[in-house]
Protein backbone atom coordinates (compact mmCIF):
# COMPACT_ATOMS: atom_id res chain seq x y z
CA UNK A 1 0.00 0.00 0.00
CA UNK A 2 1.50 3.07 -0.96
CA UNK A 3 0.86 6.51 1.13
CA UNK A 4 -1.22 7.90 -2.19
CA UNK A 5 -3.33 4.77 -0.99
CA UNK A 6 -3.34 6.07 2.26
CA UNK A 7 -4.64 9.54 1.54
CA UNK A 8 -7.05 7.44 -0.29
CA UNK A 9 -8.22 4.95 1.92
CA UNK A 10 -7.67 2.31 -0.59
CA UNK A 11 -4.98 0.11 -2.48
CA UNK A 12 -4.62 1.33 -5.72
CA UNK A 13 -5.34 -2.39 -6.77
CA UNK A 14 -8.49 -2.54 -5.06
CA UNK A 15 -11.13 1.00 -5.10
CA UNK A 16 -14.37 -0.46 -5.18
CA UNK A 17 -16.87 2.35 -5.92
CA UNK A 18 -18.72 2.56 -2.91
CA UNK A 19 -22.82 1.80 -3.32
CA UNK A 20 -24.56 4.68 -0.84
CA UNK A 21 -26.84 2.46 2.03
CA UNK A 22 -29.63 4.31 4.49
CA UNK A 23 -27.36 3.99 7.37
CA UNK A 24 -24.63 6.16 5.39
CA UNK A 25 -23.96 9.56 5.98
CA UNK A 26 -22.56 11.93 3.16
CA UNK A 27 -20.61 14.95 4.47
CA UNK A 28 -20.92 18.33 2.24
CA UNK A 29 -21.92 21.34 2.19
CA UNK A 30 -25.67 22.54 3.22
CA UNK A 31 -25.94 18.99 5.33
CA UNK A 32 -24.67 20.08 8.45
CA UNK A 33 -27.66 19.75 10.34
CA UNK A 34 -28.43 16.41 8.90
CA UNK A 35 -25.01 15.55 9.70
CA UNK A 36 -25.31 16.56 13.35
CA UNK A 37 -29.02 14.36 13.31
CA UNK A 38 -26.96 11.45 12.55
CA UNK A 39 -24.36 11.84 14.85
CA UNK A 40 -26.68 12.19 18.24
CA UNK A 41 -28.82 8.83 16.59
CA UNK A 42 -25.19 7.13 17.36
CA UNK A 43 -24.95 7.83 20.47
CA UNK A 44 -28.64 6.92 21.25
CA UNK A 45 -27.79 3.39 19.76
CA UNK A 46 -24.74 2.85 21.46
CA UNK A 47 -25.69 4.00 24.93
CA UNK A 48 -23.02 5.20 27.71
CA UNK A 49 -23.53 9.00 26.96
CA UNK A 50 -25.80 11.57 28.98
CA UNK A 51 -27.35 14.61 29.60
CA UNK A 52 -26.66 15.81 33.15
CA UNK A 53 -27.64 19.61 33.75
CA UNK A 54 -26.58 21.84 30.39
CA UNK A 55 -23.56 19.06 29.23
CA UNK A 56 -23.83 16.00 27.68
CA UNK A 57 -21.27 13.28 29.60
CA UNK A 58 -20.03 9.84 29.91
CA UNK A 59 -18.77 8.01 32.99
CA UNK A 60 -15.07 6.93 33.10
CA UNK A 61 -12.45 5.25 35.49
CA UNK A 62 -9.36 6.78 37.24
CA UNK A 63 -8.42 10.29 38.32
CA UNK A 64 -9.92 13.35 36.12
CA UNK A 65 -7.83 16.76 35.75
CA UNK A 66 -9.13 19.33 38.38
CA UNK A 67 -8.02 22.43 40.11
CA UNK A 68 -5.58 22.05 43.16
CA UNK A 69 -6.64 20.80 46.07
CA UNK A 70 -8.98 18.11 45.42
CA UNK A 71 -7.54 14.48 45.54
CA UNK A 72 -9.37 11.47 44.41
CA UNK A 73 -8.84 7.63 44.63
CA UNK A 74 -8.13 6.37 41.52
CA UNK A 75 -10.71 4.06 41.25
CA UNK A 76 -13.38 6.15 41.73
CA UNK A 77 -15.92 6.35 38.62
CA UNK A 78 -16.40 10.28 37.65
CA UNK A 79 -18.43 11.80 34.97
CA UNK A 80 -16.84 13.36 32.01
CA UNK A 81 -17.70 16.04 29.84
CA UNK A 82 -17.74 14.82 26.21
CA UNK A 83 -15.48 17.12 24.07
CA UNK A 84 -15.77 17.49 19.94
CA UNK A 85 -12.70 15.78 19.79
CA UNK A 86 -14.02 12.74 21.76
CA UNK A 87 -17.35 12.95 19.43
CA UNK A 88 -15.52 12.87 16.67
CA UNK A 89 -13.89 9.67 17.21
CA UNK A 90 -16.59 7.68 18.78
CA UNK A 91 -19.32 8.77 15.51
CA UNK A 92 -16.92 7.92 13.20
CA UNK A 93 -15.50 4.54 14.68
CA UNK A 94 -19.62 3.52 14.83
CA UNK A 95 -21.10 5.41 12.07
CA UNK A 96 -20.69 5.32 8.44
CA UNK A 97 -19.25 8.37 7.03
CA UNK A 98 -18.62 9.31 3.22
CA UNK A 99 -17.58 12.41 1.34
CA UNK A 100 -17.50 12.60 -2.40
CA UNK A 101 -14.36 13.01 -4.49
CA UNK A 102 -14.32 14.93 -7.57
CA UNK A 103 -11.15 12.98 -9.31
CA UNK A 104 -12.30 9.53 -8.48
CA UNK A 105 -16.05 10.13 -8.89
CA UNK A 106 -16.62 8.37 -6.31
CA UNK A 107 -17.68 8.14 -2.56
CA UNK A 108 -14.30 7.76 0.14
CA UNK A 109 -14.58 7.33 3.52
CA UNK A 110 -14.40 10.84 5.56
CA UNK A 111 -14.28 11.41 9.41
CA UNK A 112 -17.61 12.66 11.67
CA UNK A 113 -16.78 16.67 11.05
CA UNK A 114 -15.81 18.79 14.24
CA UNK A 115 -18.39 21.36 13.43
CA UNK A 116 -21.29 18.80 13.08
CA UNK A 117 -20.25 17.67 16.89
CA UNK A 118 -20.11 20.80 18.41
CA UNK A 119 -23.51 21.49 17.16
CA UNK A 120 -24.19 18.09 18.73
CA UNK A 121 -22.75 19.73 22.10
CA UNK A 122 -24.59 22.73 21.92
CA UNK A 123 -28.32 21.72 20.90
CA UNK A 124 -29.47 21.80 25.05
CA UNK A 125 -32.99 21.00 25.16
CA UNK A 126 -33.30 18.48 21.86
CA UNK A 127 -30.93 15.35 22.89
CA UNK A 128 -33.77 13.32 24.35
CA UNK A 129 -30.75 11.18 25.85
CA UNK A 130 -31.30 10.27 29.59
CA UNK A 131 -30.48 11.94 31.86
CA UNK A 132 -28.06 11.21 34.15
CA UNK A 133 -28.15 12.51 38.19
CA UNK A 134 -25.22 10.21 39.47
CA UNK A 135 -23.19 7.14 40.08
CA UNK A 136 -24.05 4.10 42.47
CA UNK A 137 -21.55 0.98 43.00
CA UNK A 138 -23.63 -0.51 45.42
CA UNK A 139 -27.55 -0.87 45.67
CA UNK A 140 -29.78 2.09 46.93
CA UNK A 141 -33.34 2.71 47.56
CA UNK A 142 -35.87 4.31 45.72
CA UNK A 143 -37.16 7.21 48.13
CA UNK A 144 -40.04 7.86 49.27
CA UNK A 145 -41.12 4.21 48.20
CA UNK A 146 -38.22 2.07 49.57
CA UNK A 147 -37.83 -0.29 46.33
CA UNK A 148 -34.58 -1.20 45.57
CA UNK A 149 -32.18 -0.61 43.28
CA UNK A 150 -31.02 -4.04 42.47
CA UNK A 151 -29.94 -4.52 39.15
CA UNK A 152 -27.03 -2.72 37.02
CA UNK A 153 -27.59 0.12 34.44
CA UNK A 154 -29.43 2.60 33.79
CA UNK A 155 -32.28 3.34 36.28
CA UNK A 156 -35.04 5.07 34.78
CA UNK A 157 -36.81 6.35 38.08
CA UNK A 158 -33.70 8.35 39.87
CA UNK A 159 -31.66 8.73 37.01
CA UNK A 160 -28.75 6.56 38.95
CA UNK A 161 -26.46 4.78 36.59
CA UNK A 162 -25.89 1.59 38.70
CA UNK A 163 -22.42 -0.08 37.95
CA UNK A 164 -21.75 -2.96 40.56
CA UNK A 165 -22.51 -6.98 39.88
CA UNK A 166 -25.53 -8.02 41.94
CA UNK A 167 -24.07 -10.99 43.00
CA UNK A 168 -22.00 -9.48 45.26
CA UNK A 169 -24.56 -7.88 47.33
CA UNK A 170 -26.80 -9.90 49.40
CA UNK A 171 -30.30 -9.28 49.00
CA UNK A 172 -32.42 -6.88 51.45
CA UNK A 173 -35.94 -8.70 52.49
CA UNK A 174 -38.77 -6.97 50.55
CA UNK A 175 -40.36 -6.46 54.25
CA UNK A 176 -37.93 -6.29 56.95
CA UNK A 177 -38.98 -5.51 60.48
CA UNK A 178 -38.60 -3.26 63.35
CA UNK A 179 -36.21 -6.24 64.49
CA UNK A 180 -34.18 -7.06 61.56
CA UNK A 181 -33.64 -3.09 61.74
CA UNK A 182 -32.02 -3.43 65.05
CA UNK A 183 -30.04 -6.11 64.43
CA UNK A 184 -28.69 -4.02 61.33
CA UNK A 185 -28.15 -1.12 63.55
CA UNK A 186 -25.95 -3.53 65.62
CA UNK A 187 -23.94 -4.49 62.50
CA UNK A 188 -23.17 -0.65 61.90
CA UNK A 189 -22.32 -0.07 65.89
CA UNK A 190 -19.87 -2.93 65.93
CA UNK A 191 -17.08 -1.38 63.64
CA UNK A 192 -17.49 2.13 64.86
CA UNK A 193 -17.49 1.46 68.67
CA UNK A 194 -14.12 1.57 69.33
CA UNK A 195 -14.37 5.17 68.35
CA UNK A 196 -14.34 7.88 71.01
CA UNK A 197 -17.83 9.44 70.40
CA UNK A 198 -17.97 12.58 72.96
CA UNK A 199 -21.51 11.50 73.78
CA UNK A 200 -24.34 9.33 72.83
CA UNK A 201 -25.88 11.77 70.84
CA UNK A 202 -22.73 11.90 68.71
CA UNK A 203 -22.95 8.13 68.26
CA UNK A 204 -26.05 8.39 66.61
CA UNK A 205 -25.10 11.43 64.52
CA UNK A 206 -22.39 9.16 63.31
CA UNK A 207 -24.64 5.87 62.49
CA UNK A 208 -26.68 8.70 60.44
CA UNK A 209 -24.05 9.49 58.42
CA UNK A 210 -23.17 6.15 57.33
CA UNK A 211 -26.36 5.25 56.53
CA UNK A 212 -26.80 8.73 54.54
CA UNK A 213 -24.00 7.73 52.41
CA UNK A 214 -25.21 4.90 50.22
CA UNK A 215 -28.52 7.33 50.17
CA UNK A 216 -27.68 10.46 49.51
CA UNK A 217 -27.76 10.19 45.60
CA UNK A 218 -31.77 9.75 45.85
CA UNK A 219 -32.36 12.27 48.59
CA UNK A 220 -33.12 15.65 47.19
CA UNK A 221 -30.97 17.57 50.18
CA UNK A 222 -28.70 16.10 53.10
CA UNK A 223 -26.95 17.98 55.78
CA UNK A 224 -23.10 18.67 55.80
CA UNK A 225 -21.61 15.96 58.24
CA UNK A 226 -18.97 17.34 60.84
CA UNK A 227 -16.34 15.47 62.69
CA UNK A 228 -14.98 17.26 65.37
CA UNK A 229 -11.97 16.71 67.96
CA UNK A 230 -9.97 18.64 70.20
CA UNK A 231 -6.91 17.57 68.80
CA UNK A 232 -5.33 15.59 65.94
CA UNK A 233 -5.01 11.55 65.80
CA UNK A 234 -8.82 11.17 67.48
CA UNK A 235 -10.20 9.24 64.23
CA UNK A 236 -12.17 12.22 62.46
CA UNK A 237 -10.67 11.41 58.63
CA UNK A 238 -11.09 7.90 59.25
CA UNK A 239 -14.23 8.15 60.28
CA UNK A 240 -14.76 10.29 57.16
CA UNK A 241 -13.23 7.38 54.90
CA UNK A 242 -14.98 4.75 56.23
CA UNK A 243 -18.40 6.32 55.22
CA UNK A 244 -16.85 6.70 51.93
CA UNK A 245 -15.82 3.24 51.55
CA UNK A 246 -19.52 1.69 52.53
CA UNK A 247 -21.03 4.82 49.96
CA UNK A 248 -18.91 3.99 46.95
CA UNK A 249 -16.24 1.01 47.44
CA UNK A 250 -12.98 3.50 47.25
CA UNK A 251 -12.13 6.80 49.99
CA UNK A 252 -13.68 9.60 49.48
CA UNK A 253 -12.94 12.79 47.06
CA UNK A 254 -10.76 15.02 49.62
CA UNK A 255 -10.83 18.85 49.46
CA UNK A 256 -8.36 21.30 51.21
CA UNK A 257 -9.70 24.60 52.07
CA UNK A 258 -8.30 28.04 52.60
CA UNK A 259 -10.62 30.34 53.65
CA UNK A 260 -11.09 31.91 50.03
CA UNK A 261 -14.64 31.73 48.96
CA UNK A 262 -13.48 32.08 44.87
CA UNK A 263 -11.26 29.37 45.42
CA UNK A 264 -13.44 27.13 47.52
CA UNK A 265 -16.23 27.82 45.09
CA UNK A 266 -14.74 26.65 41.82
CA UNK A 267 -13.50 23.02 43.80
CA UNK A 268 -16.73 22.96 44.83
CA UNK A 269 -18.04 22.94 41.34
CA UNK A 270 -15.46 21.20 39.35
CA UNK A 271 -16.34 18.46 42.14
CA UNK A 272 -20.43 18.22 40.87
CA UNK A 273 -19.41 18.48 37.73
CA UNK A 274 -17.59 15.53 37.84
CA UNK A 275 -20.14 13.54 39.97
CA UNK A 276 -18.09 12.90 42.89
CA UNK A 277 -20.03 10.26 45.40
CA UNK A 278 -19.01 11.51 48.83
CA UNK A 279 -16.76 14.28 49.30
CA UNK A 280 -14.63 15.29 52.71
CA UNK A 281 -13.34 19.17 52.99
CA UNK A 282 -10.29 17.82 55.36
CA UNK A 283 -8.75 19.66 58.10
CA UNK A 284 -10.64 22.89 58.23
CA UNK A 285 -8.53 25.20 60.35
CA UNK A 286 -10.71 28.49 60.29
CA UNK A 287 -14.12 29.13 59.84
CA UNK A 288 -16.36 27.36 57.16
CA UNK A 289 -18.37 29.49 55.67
CA UNK A 290 -21.67 28.68 54.20
CA UNK A 291 -22.12 30.51 50.95
CA UNK A 292 -21.74 27.91 47.89
CA UNK A 293 -21.96 25.27 50.07
CA UNK A 294 -24.81 26.20 52.06
CA UNK A 295 -26.65 26.34 48.85
CA UNK A 296 -25.30 23.23 47.28
CA UNK A 297 -26.71 21.16 50.87
CA UNK A 298 -30.50 22.48 50.49
CA UNK A 299 -30.58 22.79 46.29
CA UNK A 300 -31.30 20.28 44.15
CA UNK A 301 -29.15 21.83 41.42
CA UNK A 302 -26.62 24.46 41.40
CA UNK A 303 -25.55 26.64 38.54
CA UNK A 304 -22.29 28.58 38.16
CA UNK A 305 -19.88 29.16 35.65
CA UNK A 306 -18.02 25.86 34.24
CA UNK A 307 -14.38 25.77 34.59
CA UNK A 308 -11.65 26.66 31.60
CA UNK A 309 -14.79 28.87 29.94
CA UNK A 310 -18.27 31.33 30.40
CA UNK A 311 -20.65 28.66 29.97
CA UNK A 312 -22.79 28.62 32.71
CA UNK A 313 -23.78 25.18 33.85
CA UNK A 314 -26.30 23.66 35.95
CA UNK A 315 -25.10 20.10 38.35
CA UNK A 316 -26.87 17.83 40.54
CA UNK A 317 -25.71 18.42 44.20
CA UNK A 318 -26.97 14.79 45.26
CA UNK A 319 -23.06 14.34 46.77
CA UNK A 320 -22.69 13.51 50.14
CA UNK A 321 -20.80 16.09 52.49
CA UNK A 322 -18.39 15.41 55.11
CA UNK A 323 -15.83 17.99 56.95
CA UNK A 324 -13.26 17.20 59.64
CA UNK A 325 -11.35 19.58 62.08
CA UNK A 326 -10.16 20.35 65.48
CA UNK A 327 -12.81 22.83 67.44
CA UNK A 328 -14.99 23.53 64.15
CA UNK A 329 -16.21 26.42 63.72
CA UNK A 330 -19.27 27.68 61.33
CA UNK A 331 -20.59 30.48 60.24
CA UNK A 332 -24.54 31.11 60.94
CA UNK A 333 -25.80 29.95 58.11
CA UNK A 334 -24.00 26.72 57.54
CA UNK A 335 -24.73 26.09 61.40
CA UNK A 336 -27.82 25.24 60.49
CA UNK A 337 -27.15 22.75 57.78
CA UNK A 338 -24.74 20.93 59.81
CA UNK A 339 -25.51 17.07 61.96
CA UNK A 340 -22.12 17.31 64.17
CA UNK A 341 -20.15 13.85 65.22
CA UNK A 342 -17.90 15.16 68.27
CA UNK A 343 -15.01 12.78 69.37
CA UNK A 344 -13.08 12.94 72.49
CA UNK A 345 -10.33 10.39 73.21
CA UNK A 346 -9.12 11.74 76.66
CA UNK A 347 -5.73 10.96 76.04
CA UNK A 348 -2.94 13.29 75.45
CA UNK A 349 -1.44 10.96 72.56
CA UNK A 350 -4.58 9.71 70.45
CA UNK A 351 -2.82 8.52 68.10
CA UNK A 352 -0.87 6.04 70.26
CA UNK A 353 -4.17 3.94 70.77
CA UNK A 354 -4.66 0.28 69.63
CA UNK A 355 -7.29 -1.43 68.67
CA UNK A 356 -9.10 -4.43 68.16
CA UNK A 357 -9.38 -4.20 64.39
CA UNK A 358 -5.99 -2.78 63.54
CA UNK A 359 -7.00 -1.84 59.61
CA UNK A 360 -10.47 -1.28 59.56
CA UNK A 361 -10.45 0.47 56.08
CA UNK A 362 -9.57 -2.55 54.97
CA UNK A 363 -12.42 -4.50 57.68
CA UNK A 364 -14.79 -2.41 56.15
CA UNK A 365 -13.60 -2.55 52.31
CA UNK A 366 -13.84 -6.43 52.69
CA UNK A 367 -17.38 -6.04 54.67
CA UNK A 368 -18.94 -3.43 52.87
CA UNK A 369 -22.16 -5.36 51.34
CA UNK A 370 -22.67 -6.85 54.18
CA UNK A 371 -22.13 -2.89 55.66
CA UNK A 372 -24.17 -1.29 52.88
CA UNK A 373 -27.09 -4.02 53.36
CA UNK A 374 -27.52 -3.18 57.00
CA UNK A 375 -27.43 0.70 56.20
CA UNK A 376 -30.40 0.01 54.25
CA UNK A 377 -31.88 -2.12 55.94
CA UNK A 378 -32.42 -0.15 59.19
CA UNK A 379 -34.17 2.83 56.45
CA UNK A 380 -36.46 0.43 54.53
CA UNK A 381 -37.91 -1.31 57.73
CA UNK A 382 -39.18 2.00 58.74
CA UNK A 383 -40.88 2.76 55.14
CA UNK A 384 -42.45 -0.85 55.74
CA UNK A 385 -43.90 0.26 58.89
CA UNK A 386 -45.39 3.00 57.76
CA UNK A 387 -42.89 5.66 58.37
CA UNK A 388 -44.48 6.12 61.92
CA UNK A 389 -44.24 9.24 63.61
CA UNK A 390 -41.60 10.21 65.67
CA UNK A 391 -41.34 12.72 67.97
CA UNK A 392 -38.66 14.67 67.14
CA UNK A 393 -38.90 18.28 65.88
CA UNK A 394 -38.71 18.95 62.07
CA UNK A 395 -36.16 20.23 60.58
CA UNK A 396 -37.31 22.12 57.58
CA UNK A 397 -34.13 23.01 55.36
CA UNK A 398 -33.65 18.78 55.12
CA UNK A 399 -37.39 17.44 55.32
CA UNK A 400 -36.84 13.78 53.30
CA UNK A 401 -33.62 12.99 55.77
CA UNK A 402 -35.13 14.00 58.90
CA UNK A 403 -38.34 11.85 57.83
CA UNK A 404 -36.65 8.89 57.03
CA UNK A 405 -32.96 8.49 57.88
CA UNK A 406 -33.67 10.70 61.60
CA UNK A 407 -37.01 9.18 62.44
CA UNK A 408 -35.96 5.67 61.55
CA UNK A 409 -32.54 5.85 63.97
CA UNK A 410 -35.52 7.20 66.36
CA UNK A 411 -37.99 4.21 65.84
CA UNK A 412 -35.01 1.57 66.71
CA UNK A 413 -33.94 3.36 69.98
CA UNK A 414 -30.60 4.16 68.16
CA UNK A 415 -30.97 8.21 69.28
CA UNK A 416 -31.45 10.93 67.17
CA UNK A 417 -28.77 12.64 65.33
CA UNK A 418 -29.66 15.99 66.15
CA UNK A 419 -29.64 15.72 70.11
CA UNK A 420 -26.37 17.57 70.40
CA UNK A 421 -28.08 20.84 67.76
CA UNK A 422 -26.80 23.18 70.64
CA UNK A 423 -23.23 21.70 70.28
CA UNK A 424 -23.22 22.82 67.28
CA UNK A 425 -25.03 26.28 67.86
CA UNK A 426 -21.39 26.78 69.97
CA UNK A 427 -19.54 26.61 67.69
CA UNK A 428 -20.78 29.26 65.72
CA UNK A 429 -18.53 32.30 65.66
CA UNK A 430 -21.44 34.92 64.15
CA UNK A 431 -23.86 33.56 66.94
CA UNK A 432 -21.04 33.99 69.93
CA UNK A 433 -20.18 37.27 68.59
CA UNK A 434 -24.20 38.32 68.54
CA UNK A 435 -24.69 37.19 71.99
CA UNK A 436 -21.74 38.48 73.41
CA UNK A 437 -22.48 41.86 71.79
CA UNK A 438 -25.93 41.84 72.81
CA UNK A 439 -25.49 41.46 76.45
CA UNK A 440 -22.36 43.91 76.75
CA UNK A 441 -24.87 46.25 74.70
CA UNK A 442 -27.54 45.98 77.21
CA UNK A 443 -25.07 45.80 80.21
CA UNK A 444 -24.17 49.37 78.98
CA UNK A 445 -26.86 51.21 77.94
CA UNK A 446 -29.36 48.42 79.68
CA UNK A 447 -33.04 50.23 77.53
CA UNK A 448 -31.79 53.12 75.67
CA UNK A 449 -31.11 53.72 72.41
CA UNK A 450 -27.57 54.69 71.17
CA UNK A 451 -25.78 54.64 67.99
CA UNK A 452 -22.98 53.13 67.05
CA UNK A 453 -20.48 55.89 67.21
CA UNK A 454 -21.55 56.87 70.79
CA UNK A 455 -21.32 52.67 71.98
CA UNK A 456 -17.27 52.51 70.71
CA UNK A 457 -17.25 56.04 72.81
CA UNK A 458 -18.30 54.52 75.66
CA UNK A 459 -16.42 51.63 74.90
CA UNK A 460 -13.24 53.95 75.45
CA UNK A 461 -14.09 54.74 79.50
CA UNK A 462 -12.31 52.03 81.36
CA UNK A 463 -14.18 52.05 84.33
CA UNK A 464 -17.79 52.39 83.20
CA UNK A 465 -20.34 49.59 82.85
CA UNK A 466 -19.84 47.22 80.15
CA UNK A 467 -17.10 49.40 78.96
CA UNK A 468 -14.65 46.40 78.40
CA UNK A 469 -16.60 43.64 77.01
CA UNK A 470 -17.69 46.34 74.30
CA UNK A 471 -14.56 46.94 73.78
CA UNK A 472 -13.43 43.14 73.27
CA UNK A 473 -16.57 42.45 71.46
CA UNK A 474 -15.81 45.30 68.82
CA UNK A 475 -12.42 44.30 68.51
CA UNK A 476 -13.29 40.67 67.34
CA UNK A 477 -16.07 42.04 64.88
CA UNK A 478 -14.68 45.21 63.78
CA UNK A 479 -11.01 45.67 64.67
CA UNK A 480 -8.62 47.17 62.56
CA UNK A 481 -4.81 47.50 62.20
CA UNK A 482 -3.01 49.78 64.41
CA UNK A 483 -5.89 49.63 66.84
CA UNK A 484 -9.09 50.83 66.96
CA UNK A 485 -13.06 49.90 65.25
CA UNK A 486 -14.61 50.58 62.50
CA UNK A 487 -17.60 51.84 63.04
CA UNK A 488 -19.03 50.94 59.48
CA UNK A 489 -18.81 47.17 59.94
CA UNK A 490 -20.25 47.56 63.52
CA UNK A 491 -23.50 49.01 61.97
CA UNK A 492 -23.17 46.91 59.36
CA UNK A 493 -23.07 44.32 61.43
CA UNK A 494 -26.29 44.91 63.90
CA UNK A 495 -28.18 45.95 61.07
CA UNK A 496 -27.97 42.81 59.09
CA UNK A 497 -28.32 40.59 62.54
CA UNK A 498 -31.95 43.36 63.65
CA UNK A 499 -34.06 41.17 65.26
CA UNK A 500 -32.64 37.93 65.38
CA UNK A 501 -33.02 36.78 69.22
CA UNK A 502 -30.52 34.99 70.70
CA UNK A 503 -29.88 34.16 74.50
CA UNK A 504 -33.84 36.22 74.86
CA UNK A 505 -32.33 39.05 73.41
CA UNK A 506 -32.44 41.00 70.29
CA UNK A 507 -31.78 44.11 68.40
CA UNK A 508 -34.30 46.57 67.65
CA UNK A 509 -34.48 50.29 66.36
CA UNK A 510 -34.94 52.68 69.32
CA UNK A 511 -37.78 55.23 67.83
CA UNK A 512 -37.35 57.97 65.05
CA UNK A 513 -33.83 59.73 65.26
CA UNK A 514 -31.63 61.40 62.45
CA UNK A 515 -29.21 58.49 62.92
CA UNK A 516 -29.88 54.47 64.36
CA UNK A 517 -30.36 53.95 67.65
CA UNK A 518 -30.25 50.25 68.70
CA UNK A 519 -31.33 48.82 71.64
CA UNK A 520 -30.63 45.08 73.19
CA UNK A 521 -33.99 44.43 73.92
CA UNK A 522 -35.30 41.47 75.84
CA UNK A 523 -37.78 39.29 74.49
CA UNK A 524 -40.07 36.60 75.98
CA UNK A 525 -39.38 33.14 74.02
CA UNK A 526 -42.36 30.42 73.93
CA UNK A 527 -43.38 28.51 76.93
CA UNK A 528 -42.30 24.87 76.82
CA UNK A 529 -45.41 22.51 76.52
CA UNK A 530 -45.15 18.96 78.30
CA UNK A 531 -43.79 17.45 75.82
CA UNK A 532 -40.81 19.76 75.90
CA UNK A 533 -41.63 21.49 73.16
CA UNK A 534 -41.69 24.50 72.26
CA UNK A 535 -45.39 26.54 71.15
CA UNK A 536 -43.95 28.08 68.04
CA UNK A 537 -40.59 26.86 67.04
CA UNK A 538 -38.44 29.68 67.79
CA UNK A 539 -41.06 32.22 67.83
CA UNK A 540 -41.54 34.50 70.47
CA UNK A 541 -45.12 34.48 72.02
CA UNK A 542 -45.14 38.27 72.25
CA UNK A 543 -42.83 41.08 71.16
CA UNK A 544 -41.43 42.66 74.11
CA UNK A 545 -43.68 46.38 74.42
CA UNK A 546 -41.77 49.51 74.39
CA UNK A 547 -42.81 53.12 75.63
CA UNK A 548 -40.92 56.37 75.32
CA UNK A 549 -38.90 57.16 78.15
CA UNK A 550 -39.94 60.31 80.39
CA UNK A 551 -35.73 61.79 80.78
CA UNK A 552 -33.06 62.13 78.06
CA UNK A 553 -30.04 60.62 78.56
CA UNK A 554 -26.53 60.93 77.73
CA UNK A 555 -26.68 58.31 74.78
CA UNK A 556 -30.62 58.16 73.66
CA UNK A 557 -32.87 60.34 74.93
CA UNK A 558 -36.36 59.25 74.34
CA UNK A 559 -35.10 55.64 74.70
CA UNK A 560 -37.51 52.46 74.00
CA UNK A 561 -38.14 50.76 77.28
CA UNK A 562 -39.58 47.39 77.91
CA UNK A 563 -42.83 48.00 79.29
CA UNK A 564 -42.88 45.54 82.15
CA UNK A 565 -39.36 46.78 83.01
CA UNK A 566 -40.42 50.17 83.63
CA UNK A 567 -43.65 49.25 85.76
CA UNK A 568 -41.65 47.11 87.80
CA UNK A 569 -38.93 49.94 88.50
CA UNK A 570 -36.27 46.73 88.75
CA UNK A 571 -32.81 48.04 89.87
CA UNK A 572 -29.97 45.38 90.04
CA UNK A 573 -29.21 42.70 87.15
CA UNK A 574 -31.62 40.30 85.87
CA UNK A 575 -30.61 36.74 84.69
CA UNK A 576 -29.75 36.08 80.98
CA UNK A 577 -31.92 32.73 80.96
CA UNK A 578 -34.87 33.35 82.67
CA UNK A 579 -34.79 37.72 83.33
CA UNK A 580 -35.60 37.61 86.84
CA UNK A 581 -33.95 39.77 89.54
CA UNK A 582 -30.59 37.51 90.78
CA UNK A 583 -27.45 37.81 92.37
CA UNK A 584 -24.64 37.39 89.63
CA UNK A 585 -22.31 35.91 92.23
CA UNK A 586 -24.83 32.96 93.23
CA UNK A 587 -27.34 30.77 90.59
CA UNK A 588 -30.52 32.41 89.38
CA UNK A 589 -32.89 31.33 92.34
CA UNK A 590 -35.98 31.53 89.65
CA UNK A 591 -34.60 29.08 87.05
CA UNK A 592 -30.64 27.75 88.72
CA UNK A 593 -28.92 29.27 86.07
CA UNK A 594 -25.67 30.18 86.41
CA UNK A 595 -24.71 32.60 84.32
CA UNK A 596 -21.50 34.70 84.61
CA UNK A 597 -22.89 38.91 85.15
CA UNK A 598 -26.28 39.77 84.85
CA UNK A 599 -28.46 41.67 81.90
CA UNK A 600 -29.29 45.40 83.41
Amino acid sequence: MTLRDVASGFPSSKKPEHVLTASDVVVGGGKIHLIADAILDILKRLGGVFQRGSQLVRIAAGVVPTVRGVIRDEKALSVVPLTAHWLMSRATRAGSFWKFDARSNGYKPADAPETACKIVLQSYGSWGLPALTGITTGPTLRLPSGSVISKSGYDKETGLWADFDPKDFPAIPEKPSRLDAKHAIEILSDIIKEFPFKEESDKSAALSALITAPLRRVLPEAPLFAFDATRQGTGKTLFAEICGIVATGTLPTVVSFTGDPDEERKKLVSILVAGDSAVVLDNVQHELQGGALSAMLTGESFSDRLLGGNEIGRCATNAFWMTTGNNLSFDSDLSQRVVLVRLDALSEAPEERTFKIPDIRTYVRDHRAELLNAALTVVKAYISAGCPAQKIKPWQRFPMWSETIRAALVWIGAGDPRANAQAIAKNDAEKMQLTALLHAWRAAFTSTGTTVADAVKHSGYGDATGAAALRDVFTEIAGVPGGGFSNRKIGKFISAHEGRIESKLRFARGGEHERTRWIAEKVDLPRKNPDGFDDFDGLPLRRAETVKSTSDSSYGGNAAIPQNRQNRQESGPLCPECGEPYDPESPCGSCAAAAPGGVQ
